[in-house]
């Protein structure tokens, strides 16, 4: 059964209210309309003050992507109903009200070169060897932090992308937050919670929003995603040797990811006694404030315990690589 027209509007609608409130913006809600096909993913008309949404895209593509749409053609709105207008539809004072909602790109799908050169440090990481596993990923660690330091001497304005870390979730765990929280620590992203619309199940849930460069996005999503698999198949191996404890699951998993980061934490200190300092990017850190200008940042507890305690040592083994395997002609191909 497909989705009602008047669910997405009721969406979009939403959605509006929230880029109103979250920008202060106090402006006078439009109607919300749809209309076929992917050739205009958006549309501010000004005459009969609508703002439209493809239906294919609303429904089609991620919700933040649509959310994202949304952000561009209020920007639109502004622009003729606060400013008067401007020279051309996409003109100066659109580029700065843009701007100045803090509008950001979706990440390419083609990864920048970097990405390619990690990449093969983390096969290189999926050695049966614990020592060579562990010397490869610390070279990746050493690359991407060398790979920032370099782009800030360069200052090159490459610019910034967003993209999405795991899927929209109807509530998201504990375990999986700090894992997003260690993501945006150690691989250079702004990450935020957004509430995002599920037209399968015509319900708001949650995603990860991340924001920084083209290579350090590409990353993170990969990173969040791996773990995110190695530390439920540890969950499933603690659980297979203590029958009893299915209740203590998020104990474990945060655990585990705590870890983790306290592996990358030891591998960047290695990195910052070789010299590999990195500072912050005011650049990543004004844009992040431009389009969350009311994100407040909360510290969340857990319980610790014997299963906490197990997940965490589980944890601090994990090795970040691109696992391999042999095809049937006899060559080695890179799995996920």
């Amino acid at each position: 059964m497909g989705v009602a027209d008047e669910a997405i509007i009721e969406a979009l609608v939403a959605e509006w209210r929230m880029i109103d409130e979250r920008h202060r913006l106090q402006l006078r809600r439009p109607i919300l309309a749809l209309h076929g096909g992917r050739a205009r993913l958006g549309l501010w008309m000004r005459q009969q003050r609508t703002i439209s949404i493809s239906r294919d895209h609303a429904l089609g593509d991620p919700w933040l992507d649509v959310a994202e749409t949304l952000l561009h053609e209020v920007a639109h709105q502004i622009v003729d109903e606060r400013l008067g207008g401007d020279t051309t539809p996409h003109g100066p004072r659109f580029q700065r009200v843009l701007a100045d909602l803090g509008a950001v790109p979706r990440a390419s799908a083609e990864p920048p070169k970097v990405v390619d050169r990690v990449r093969k440090l983390l096969a290189l990481a999926g050695s049966p060897n614990q020592h060579e596993a562990e010397l490869a990923m610390a070279k990746a660690r050493r690359l991407m932090l060398a790979n920032r330091l370099e782009a800030a001497k360069l200052d090159a304005s490459r610019g910034y992308v967003r993209g999405q870390m795991g899927d929209v979730r109807g509530r998201l765990d504990q375990w999986r937050s700090t894992l997003a929280s260690t993501i945006g620590r150690h691989f250079f992203v702004e990450v935020v919670i957004c509430a995002a619309w599920m037209p399968e199940r015509d319900a708001w849930g949650s995603a990860f929003e991340i924001v920084g460069a083209p290579e350090d996005v590409e990353m993170a999503t990969w990173a969040y995603d791996f773990v995110v698999r190695t530390v439920e198949r540890l969950w499933k191996r603690h659980l297979a040797a203590h029958p009893g404890a299915g209740r203590s699951r998020q104990r474990f998993l945060v655990g585990a990811v705590m870890g983790f980061r306290d592996r990358l934490d030891a591998t960047d200190a290695e990195a910052r006694e070789e010299g590999l300092v990195l500072v912050g990017d005011p650049a990543l850190e004004d844009l992040w404030t431009r389009r969350h200008p009311s994100l407040r940042h909360r510290r969340g507890s857990y319980r610790v315990d014997e299963h906490f305690h197990a997940g965490q040592a589980a944890g601090g083994d994990v090795v970040l690589h691109r696992p391999i395997q042999s095809g049937s002609d006899g060559t080695l191909r890179q799995i996920g």
